[in-house]
């Protein structure tokens, strides 16, 4: 919240105690004043001026629209008003103020909106005392309506959106709001009790007929302006007639005859509610406990203890131990970490005593203390020990293996403060040094001491540090959180700077001043304490939470409380009773009905749901069934959600709970306007669930959408995050004036501060008189005249200082000295200061040194805390403009992460609807800030049987026995949703169809958990799982966990042999031919299991894992950075610093994770390792019912688990599964595999080895069509005849493969998604095993189909031949590119054997000669014709019919996708070890680097572009300081102060262009890089010839060819082009700030133009803009083509302008200008074709055309100026000679002719 909560403000014109505009004396004479910043009068001497002093210098009257014009002619008619005084009894004039005010903020002048609070608030006007006569209006006996008129205009004024939601002029809101309480509010509370009594004479007025909408208005204004009132006077809520009051309103609500049911008696009734809970917090009235009826035997979830206990008030624990939660400080203090008591933790029963009694109060204040527990008790009580530890054990402190405990926590020991400093950016900032970690000590060099640090987790920012210290020898401590992570090692102060010492940058995490004192006190001592890292603990995600719960305490807000807190009822059955909830407040007006036209199957058909009626005529939903896709389920719960303001809907897992919120939304989108919704907010627990939302609803046709956070993954959501979008919003003028105006006084408090921070930095050094002498001056004017170097007699001292000397005087007396109190040597040092002894005068230095610190350390606090209010109110500037942005948006995305880091910038979004999804994994203190003011209605989705919230303090959790009483992880949709029979519970809507898993594996959770859900048609259709008997399986076995062992990761738990049966069996799958390694997942309940499982399978697959199971595995100890097999480059594809893992994409990856961050996924085969094996009995993790529920229902085709089943039968849950299994014949003490080709033979594996044995693997069939199985049809074939058979296929597999069985069939082809294909049929007379690979398209059009037995894959052994003919075309496709046609080919395909147990023949049956055996480098050899298949030679060496290589094939256009590995142990083929592969291997090996080439480029471009985004707006940031300081500069009379403020200027533009070097060095050196000369393609070209002219002369002539053997062909010019257009980018950043550097400074003929800006000369700009328009248009690269043409259009308009203003180069700029013309033309044509961003850039470039074509205007030269005053007063009777008629002259001037006369 921005400063000035009662109007205090650091700006011109503010609230009281606000700066006068009025200039202070004492600045104006010296310069300077004592009172700083303090100060109430200006320091600004342009303060004092008019409105141009705000802004209106800034921005140019030309550059205005006609509409702004009008606006500000408009606002500047309504300012007059404010300017006089009021006069008495001037009705008409406060009709006009107010009424005009209003139509002001209704308007769409957003500079008016925002000047008018600030100017009603500007002591030198006289908004104030035109405020102050309304507010003491008195009505007479018929006067009521016109007072009741003029108070509804001004509160209608005061509780305006545009003042009360607008984050850039609180600060002036504040103070008038500050003005209209009076003292404790007594001024406006008697204005509304004369409102209130006036409302009742006009409703009982007979001649007022038409007064009720007034009357209804002015109630609700009325207790929305006094609940604002109270927000910012709190003091306010103590006025003795408030109560009474507040219960007067609530009578005239009902006399005036409101209607209950209206919108008007909702809010009304709503506010007055929250009103009576604020002045109640007041006055500090706890109600008495009322009796409670008695609790019958009602069966729970939990059982609690039912003992009454004592009431227990919390007070006197500790110093922050406080009944209120609003006065408890949310970092725990130190006197709260020593105390030896236990915390109050209320419990969330309420059948427990509270000492509140108020249901809504109680249940904040209990949410507020447990949460706040979860995320600080672990942390008091590790650093609570350590303390008690450190005062018993100093040596602590230098320890290095101290431990916390059992809490993921780093200690540094012999950390220290290295040094204090202070921006004006950052502000306030500590550099901790500590001794470098020994894990970093192992990387000797600095280089790898910098990749350490990079790749560690340790000290992100933002986490929580706790330097622990002794002081006095009582340990004591401070909290920091990290503000910058420097890893870089050519940084003089980083992590990596010095292979010794680490330092980090942190702040205070608290604003206490005793934690800034102690603070002090440690920089320079060289004191040393213990840094302990918490990396868990980030305040940004949850301190907001904790305060919004304050707030809401505060205000007593809570919407929905009757839902959220329902009463208890007196029915005391065993059925709890249905909380009854009505429509959203929007909807309930009569007429209101929501259209179901957005999801009606047959469009334009009128059907619509009718909120106020569903209760008396319920929606029928059989018809509304029939005109959707929506089930009965699902029907139920749209008719929920639309009629129900608190809505809860529950969708077990599968049923499609995204899609139901997917169709509300667009239910709700297609009222929004009707019901005047604003945006509405979706929140979700996960960023993943949250992208996958967003992209559903842009799938739908939603694209006004705007992604908060900066942690989504979807490439489709990149351009709408709000840091993107709010880039396009500009700032208004006032907004501009008061940033720059603020960063002004930032740069001053920046000044003061530093000057502290000296003389902190100097007292804790030796004392001498340079440090002593102002001090002394000052406080001690008696002993400073004593140190003078001129004696009474008129002669100055030579030498050493007197101080100096005194000081440093030696005692001659050895005895030890009696002791003296400072009182008395400060008196003996005022009589004679020399006479005080020797050995007494450092007592008295280190007295004054403590008086100077003490003082700096004051002076520095009260500055911190102003720079941190002006960083706040520039925050708030900021954040209005997000909020805008906001705003004019249809969706807002949040994860509860985002709500709570933007939790004060929603809150004044005008959002009547929350949707809330995965409600069941939200914690409820999440839910309740999430009740964001505005909101009416809130929809959550989820499920609370599945996954519950989250928390740290298991403790507080419903799992442990201690957390029965605190259930801190029960969400709110489970406690509402599961209440028992003394409390009404939510109705909830459940969805009942699942769409996911076959029956086999949803009865499971059918039978147990969701006794109504059924299966959808389509999941009886799944395929079974190949290469297994049975699609369900629990294998039993009897091998016990892991033994508990001595290192950190003890708690968690593991089983090996699980670990070598699910790798074997995943081996086993993949193997199949039918499953890609992403359509598996390996789940497990514990974090030592994974770990076991991902460093098992490394070797074969790529395993990744989500963000959060990376930080379980953390959190637990385990190591979770990459490591790669040997021989593998995983770093050819990636750009340094990034993890494989990052890098590769799903289909790739073998998907792991632990159970509890499944949730939400799905697999068509999950295996689950279960690792619990004990004879105890103990299931851990997996005894609850919510994590089985996910557990089992992840998967699709087929599901396996692995666990003791006698183990898991001792929980109820886990019998009724196995009770289950059993009665399919499904639970065993094996697997039963199954290969396709004879499925009578039985595989049965029961250990890992068995499947090294039995597995079918490589040799079994593949999958046959692009669907998992050939479509055999034979019948089609033959209806088909001679003409070709089409299927339509996907276009996005990377392998085109055709296989063909059994007689005649229809074979399918997969295609890139650069192809668009069409599938034909392929008649093969005999059975084959497999047909060739057919190539991959992606630039060309299909080649002939390859000889099948070159092309057949795995080792085989060949017995028979069979014939295909085919007669057209293999496949007919629509290329993108160049078609070479297609060609008829003929097929001889062989038939093919296994080298497996049941299915093989020996080796010994080949013919060596016809059919070699080819030994690859890892062992395992093949027939050459395998690998000739496997490997695609025919992709590299053309053949003949007969199947010969006899060429080779040109491989310029595609880049190969893999390294070639063995077929076996996949095993990467090394070059030159098999040299008939030399030519694919060495191909892929070339194009890993050309790839890892364009991926880096790719990457460096955008982080450059990151780099050119920052330039702009440093740019923009410097050009708000620029205006400041130049409208200081022309106001200024004093040569010295014009001569500061040009050297500011100077200054400024040197800083700016620093910067552009910078960017401009770093793309020059990108682009040397990726020239052609240093591209892969080019230095392979280069090498082939230098190898070519080493060859002897004979060689090379008999080499000798006419065409060219070694092409050089670039692969790609897209990198080069970029970085060129990066270089053009900064180029017409320079042009376009010095053309407008020059025209601002045009007027001041003491700056030379050349001192301060470049010449601005754009001809080259021009040339090298038109050259890389002709590139891309040569080279086919329309984006770039368009984005050169609108850098061009930009600076040749700008160009004209200038030239234009100074009379230069007229008619070349308007060539440019026509040429500019041109190119947008051409480029609006590119734009009409497809290519990436190609909308968004036609736009552009329209908008383009449009700016060229519009008029522009230039300024009024000081010489045209001239001309005109002196044509005005020529003449022979001077300025009357003229007609007074003005015209203008051929430029646009407007001049005045004299009569002919």
């Amino acid at each position: 919240m921005p400063p000035g909560g009662r109007g205090s403000s650091w700006r011109g014109g503010g609230g009281r105690g606000a700066p006068s505009n009025q200039p202070c004396r004492d600045w104006q004479k010296t310069g300077t004043c004592r009172f700083g910043i303090k100060c109430r009068y200006s320091h600004d001497s342009s303060s004092h001026s008019t409105d141009n002093a705000r802004g209106n210098k800034v921005h140019d009257r030309s550059q205005r629209t006609v509409e702004q014009q009008e606006a500000k002619e408009g606002y500047n008619v309504w300012k007059r008003y404010i300017k006089t005084a009021p006069k008495p009894n001037d009705t008409k004039s406060m009709d006009g103020l107010w009424s005009g005010a209003l139509d002001i903020l209704n308007g769409d002048d957003r500079d008016s909106k925002q000047m008018l609070p600030r100017d009603l608030d500007d002591q030198d006007l006289k908004g104030r005392e035109h405020i102050g006569a309304l507010l003491s209006m008195v009505s007479g006996s018929s006067g009521h309506g016109i007072f009741v008129r003029l108070a509804h205009a001004f509160l209608a004024v005061m509780t305006h959106p545009a003042l009360l939601h607008c984050l850039s002029v609180d600060t002036a809101v504040g103070g008038l709001y500050n003005y209209i309480s009076g003292n404790h509010g007594r001024r406006m509370v008697s204005f509304l009790q004369r409102l209130n009594a006036s409302l009742i004479e006009e409703h009982l007025d007979p001649i007022l007929l038409d007064s009720s909408t007034v009357i209804e208005n002015s109630l609700t204004a009325m207790t929305t302006a006094l609940r604002e009132l109270l927000r910012r006077e709190p003091r306010a809520a103590l006025h003795d007639d408030l109560p009474t009051f507040i219960e007067s309103v609530a009578t005239t609500l009902e006399a005036t005859g409101v209607v209950e049911s209206s919108v008007t008696h909702h809010l009304v009734r709503n506010g007055l509610v929250q009103l009576r809970g604020i002045v109640a917090r007041a006055r500090g009235l706890v109600q008495e406990e009322e009796p409670e009826a008695p609790v019958s035997g009602v069966k729970t979830s939990v059982v609690t203890s039912t003992y009454p206990r004592d009431i227990e008030m919390p007070r006197d624990r500790h110093d922050n131990d406080k009944a209120d939660i609003t006065q408890i400080q949310i970092l725990p203090s130190e006197d709260e970490i020593r105390s030896d008591h236990a915390p109050f933790l209320p419990s969330t029963d309420l059948n427990q005593p509270h000492f509140l009694t108020d249901g809504v109060e109680r249940h904040l204040d209990t949410h507020f203390r447990l949460y706040r527990h979860d995320c600080f008790g672990d942390v008091s009580e590790a650093v609570g020990g350590a303390m008690h530890a450190i005062e018993n054990d100093p040596t602590i402190l230098a320890d290095t293996k101290y431990s916390l405990g059992n809490i993921r926590a780093y200690t540094y020991p012999k950390a220290h403060v290295r040094y204090i400093s202070f921006d004006k950016q950052r502000r306030l900032e500590a550099q901790l040094s500590f001794p470098q970690p020994p894990e970093a000590r192992k990387r000797p060099s600095s280089s790898k001491l910098e990749a350490w640090w990079q790749d560690s987790k340790r000290l992100e920012e933002g986490c929580l540090l706790c330097l622990l210290f002794l002081d006095h020898s009582q340990a004591s401590l401070l909290f920091f959180t990290v503000t910058e992570k420097c890893t870089e090692r050519t940084k003089p102060v980083s992590l990596s700077s010095n292979t010794g010492q680490a330092t980090i940058t942190a702040k205070l995490a608290t604003g206490r001043e005793s934690d800034l004192e102690k603070l002090m006190g440690l920089s320079g001592h060289g004191r040393f304490g213990l840094l302990v890292e918490f990396p868990d603990v980030l305040l940004a995600t949850f301190v907001p939470i904790l305060e919004n719960l304050q707030n809401m305490q505060r205000l007593n807000r809570m919407p929905f409380r009757q839902w959220i807190v329902p009463d208890h009822t007196t029915d005391l059955g065993t059925r709890a009773k249905t909380l009854d909830i009505p429509p959203p407040l929007y909807a309930q007006n009569v007429d209101f009905t929501f259209s179901l036209e957005p999801i009606l199957e047959t469009p334009n058909h009128q059907f619509s749901i009718r909120p106020r009626s569903t209760m008396n005529e319920p929606v029928d939903l059989e018809m509304l069934e029939q005109r959707t896709k929506l089930d009965r389920g699902q029907c139920e719960a749209l008719v929920a959600a639309l009629t129900r303001e608190y809505a809860f809907i529950q969708g077990p897992p599968g049923t499609g709970k995204s899609y139901i919120g997917v169709q509300i939304m667009r239910m709700l989108q297609h009222c929004k306007s009707k019901a005047d919704l604003g945006p509405t907010i979706v929140i979700c627990y996960t960023n993943h669930a949250l992208d996958q939302f967003l992209e559903h609803l842009i799938e739908v046709g939603m694209e006004k959408i705007i992604r908060i956070g900066g942690r989504s993954r979807s490439e489709v959501l990149n351009g709408k995050n709000l840091r993107i979008v709010s880039k396009g919003e500009s700032k208004t003028k006032s907004e501009s004036y008061e940033l720059a105006m603020g960063y002004k006084a930032l740069e001053d408090m920046e000044k003061t501060v530093k000057k502290t921070l000296g003389t902190l930095h100097r007292v804790s050094q030796q004392p001498t008189w340079a440090t002593m002498k102002t001090f002394l001056a000052h406080r001690h004017g008696a002993i400073h005249r004593q140190f003078s170097r001129v004696d009474d007699e008129g002669f100055e001292s030579v030498g050493r200082d007197p101080f100096d000397i005194w000081l440093s005087q030696r005692s001659d007396i050895s005895a030890q000295q009696p002791p003296v109190s400072i009182d008395d040597l400060l008196l003996t040092a005022r009589r004679n200061v020399h006479s005080v002894l020797p050995a007494h005068r450092k007592q008295l230095v280190a007295h004054w040194t403590e008086e100077i610190r003490a003082d700096a350390t004051d002076s520095l606090f009260e500055s911190v805390k102003e720079a941190n209010m002006l960083h706040r109110y520039r925050t708030a500037i900021h954040d209005d403009v997000d909020r805008r942005v906001l705003q004019t948006a249809d969706v807002i995305g949040v994860t509860t992460t985002g709500l709570a880091k933007r939790i004060a910038t929603l809150q004044h979004v005008k959002s009547k609807v929350v949707i809330c999804e995965e409600a069941g994994e939200v914690l409820e203190p999440h839910v309740l800030s999430a009740l964001l003011p505005s909101v009416e209605h809130f929809i959550q989705i989820g499920d609370h049987q599945q996954l519950r919230p989250q928390i740290n303090n298991y403790r507080l959790s419903l799992e442990s026995q201690q957390g029965a009483l605190y259930q801190l992880d029960r969400s709110q949709f489970e406690r509402l949703a599961s209440a028992n029979g003394k409390y009404a519970r939510a109705p909830v809507a459940q969805l009942n169809v699942q769409r996911r898993m076959r029956p086999e594996i949803s009865s499971l959770i059918r039978q147990t958990l969701y006794p109504g859900l059924e299966d959808h048609k389509d999941t009886q259709d799944l395929p079974n799982v190949v290469g297994m008997r049975q699609n369900v399986v629990w294998l039993d076995h009897d091998h016990l966990q892991d033994g508990p062992t001595a290192d950190k990761h003890a708690k968690s738990h593991s089983n090996v042999w699980e670990v070598e049966m699910v790798h074997a069996l995943v081996r086993h799958l993949v193997r199949q031919g039918v499953y890609r390694s992403s359509d598996i997942a390996v789940l497990t309940p514990y974090t030592g299991q994974l770990q076991k499982l991902r460093n098992a399978m490394r070797n074969d697959f790529e395993v990744v894992l989500s963000d959060r199971d990376q930080d379980v595995l953390r959190r637990d100890g385990f190591e979770v950075l990459d490591s790669r097999p040997e021989g593998i480059d995983t770093q050819s594809q990636l750009p340094s610093g990034h993890t494989p893992l990052a890098q590769k994409k799903m289909s790739d990856l073998l998907r792991m994770a632990t159970v509890d961050n499944f949730q939400g996924e799905e697999a068509k085969v999950v295996i689950v390792s279960l690792v619990r094996s004990n004879k105890e009995k103990k299931v851990g993790f997996l005894r609850t019912s919510n994590r089985i529920n996910v557990l089992l229902s992840r998967a699709k085709h087929g599901m396996y688990l692995l666990g003791n089943a006698e183990t898991y039968s001792s929980q109820p849950m886990w019998e009724q599964i196995l009770a289950i299994l059993e009665a399919n014949n499904a639970v065993g003490k094996s697997f039963d595999l199954c290969c396709p080709r004879h499925t009578d033979t039985e595989l049965r594996v029961s250990e890992p080895d068995d499947f090294a044995r039995l597995s079918p693997e490589d040799a079994l069939p593949h999958a046959l069509s692009c669907w998992d199985a050939v479509i055999n049809a034979r019948e089609r074939a033959a209806n088909a005849g001679n003409t070709m058979t089409t299927i339509n296929g996907e276009s996005n597999t990377f392998l085109v493969r055709r296989f063909v069985v059994d007689d005649s069939a229809h074979a399918t082809t997969l295609a890139r998604d650069r192809v668009i294909p069409i599938q034909n049929a392929v008649h093969v007379q005999y059975p084959a095993r497999s047909a060739a690979p057919t190539h991959d398209v992606l630039y060309d059009a299909i080649k002939h189909v390859h000889l099948a037995w070159r092309n057949v894959s795995g080792p085989v052994n060949i017995k028979a031949t069979a014939q295909c003919l085919v007669e057209h075309p293999v496949t007919v496709c629509h290329v993108i590119g160049d078609v070479r046609g297609s060609f008829p080919a003929g097929i001889s395909a062989q038939d093919s054997a296994a080298k497996s147990v049941h299915c093989s023949t020996t080796y010994g049956e080949i013919d060596l000669n016809e059919n070699p055996i080819v030994v690859l480098a890892c062992g395992h050899f093949f027939t050459a014709e395998t690998l000739d298949g496997h490997l695609q030679m025919s992709s590299v060496y053309e053949q003949d019919l007969h199947g010969e290589y006899v060429a080779l094939q040109d491989i310029s256009a595609e880049l190969a996708q893999a390294i070639p590995r063995c077929p076996d142990c996949q095993c990467p083929m090394r070059q030159y070890s098999t040299q008939r592969y030399n030519r694919i291997v060495n191909r892929a090996v070339m194009d890993e680097t050309s790839k890892r080439f364009l991926v880096t480029g790719k990457d460096t471009l955008r982080a450059l572009q990151h780099d050119l985004t920052g330039l702009e707006e440093s740019f923009e940031e410097l050009d708000s300081k620029m205006t400041a300081i130049l409208a200081l500069y022309t106001t200024q009379t004093k040569p010295t102060e014009k001569f500061k403020k040009m050297m500011d200027i100077r200054g400024l533009c040197l800083e700016r262009y620093n910067a552009v070097s910078k960017v401009r060095a770093s793309i020059k050196s990108f682009c040397r890089q990726v020239s052609h000369k240093n591209q892969p393609a080019q230095k392979l070209h280069d090498a082939q010839i230098h190898a070519l002219r080493d060859r002897p002369i004979d060689r090379r002539m008999r080499d000798l060819r006419t065409t060219d053997t070694v092409p050089n062909i670039p692969r790609d010019h897209r990198i080069t082009i970029g970085g060129a257009l990066m270089a053009l980018h900064v180029d017409s950043i320079l042009l376009l700030d010095s053309f407008r550097l020059r025209q601002r400074l045009q007027p001041i003929k003491s700056i030379k133009h050349s001192e301060v800006s470049h010449d601005p000369i754009p001809y080259e700009f021009f040339e090298q803009c038109s050259l890389i328009i002709d590139q891309c248009s040569d080279l086919s690269l329309p984006k770039f083509s368009v984005e050169a043409t609108l850098l061009y259009a930009r600076v040749a308009r700008a160009y004209q302008a200038f030239s234009h203003s100074f009379k230069t180069n007229v008619d070349n700029s308007s060539d440019y200008v026509k040429k500019a013309e041109e190119l947008l033309n051409k480029a609006n044509e590119l734009c009409a074709h497809p290519f990436e961003n190609a909308a968004k850039l036609r736009h552009a470039v329209q908008e383009s055309l449009k700016s060229l074509r519009r008029e522009w205007y230039e300024e009024v030269t000081a010489e045209e100026k001239k001309a005109i005053r002196d044509a005005m007063v020529s003449g022979p009777r001077g300025i009357a000679t003229h007609s007074g008629h003005w015209y203008n002259c051929a430029r646009g001037h407007p001049v005045s002719l004299p009569n002919p006369t």
